[in-house]
């Protein structure tokens, strides 16, 4: 059956660089999606983009305007208000907030689940520029944890400055997960994650989503490592496929809104119960040799 392009809306958009790079993607996918003409009143909008300060506004508007699905790209700042709003949203969601929808991550899921247990430490670093929002950048590598080893049952801020962010948390299996943003001249952009057990490590190695670069996922045992094969494809590519999917295939519905709803608020939470710092923070600048 021959199904006509999906309308992408792109105004609800404050940045140019979203803007640009979605139409990039779309125009790698041309049988996909298709720009919609946005000063068309009557004219259908499949999928809207949105973004900016005023995202869950936008959202829930996109929502009652009848989209059929919502991209959500980069929701900050986050309150409790807001998340209570969206999470009543029921059109399919899906959110592009940086490392998730690197290829490698569906590689190394199944490896990730056989090394997680309450003994076991979950370890998810990055680097990021000076300069940026550690805060807003937490919320990338949160959605990376929970996409790839399950969901959190709670978060605790360890150490906080304007160049270290340290969170502590628990998964739903009770495994301890670490995350630790860095900012660093150093190296480029860069996220890891590594689970290790008494037999073997399940290990994942992410270059920045706006590079080519490709990623390393790996799984170690008494039988030897094992380089998990990945598909070239860029991450803001894989999240446009995910939405085109959950419109076209309504069992592909995703769970990326439930999922940000909850890291959304145990990060709220953690920040209210914050400890003072004290004193400088020494830790490794890099995000884990692979």
């Amino acid at each position: 059956m021959i199904t006509m392009p999906l309308t992408l809306s792109l105004n609800e958009l404050d940045d140019k660089r979203d803007r640009d790079r979605l139409n990039t993607v779309i125009g790698s996918l041309p049988m996909t999606f298709r720009p919609a003409d946005d000063a068309a009143v009557t004219e259908p909008k499949d999928v809207v983009a949105v973004g900016g300060p005023r995202w869950a506004g936008r959202m829930m508007a996109a929502a009652a305007s009848g989209a059929r699905a919502i991209l959500l790209a980069d929701p900050w700042p986050l309150d409790a208000v807001s998340l209570r709003e969206v999470a009543s949203v029921t059109c399919p969601v899906v959110i592009d907030a940086g490392w998730r929808h690197s290829p490698a991550v569906d590689a190394i899921r199944d490896g990730v689940a056989r090394y997680r247990r309450p003994d076991a430490v979950l370890e998810v670093r990055s680097t990021a520029v000076p300069g940026t929002d550690l805060l807003r950048a937490s919320v990338g590598l949160l959605d990376l944890v929970t996409a790839t080893a399950g969901g959190l049952i709670d978060l605790a801020v360890l150490r906080r400055d304007e160049r270290h962010l340290v969170l502590s948390g628990r998964l739903t299996d009770e495994t301890i997960a670490m995350i630790t943003i860095v900012t660093t001249h150093a190296r480029p952009r860069c996220a890891s994650l590594s689970i290790s057990g008494s037999d073997g490590r399940a290990q994942l190695l992410l270059p920045d989503p706006a590079t080519a670069a490709s990623p390393i996922a790996k799984v170690t045992d008494p039988s030897g490592q094992t380089m998990l094969p990945i598909g070239h494809e860029s991450a803001h590519r894989v999240a446009m496929k995910r939405l085109a999917a959950a419109v076209i295939d309504s069992t592909a519905a995703p769970d990326d809104l439930p999922r940000f709803v909850d890291y959304a608020r145990l990060l709220l939470i953690a920040v209210e119960q914050e400890p003072v710092s004290s004193g400088p923070l020494r830790i490794d600048h890099g995000t884990g040799a692979m």
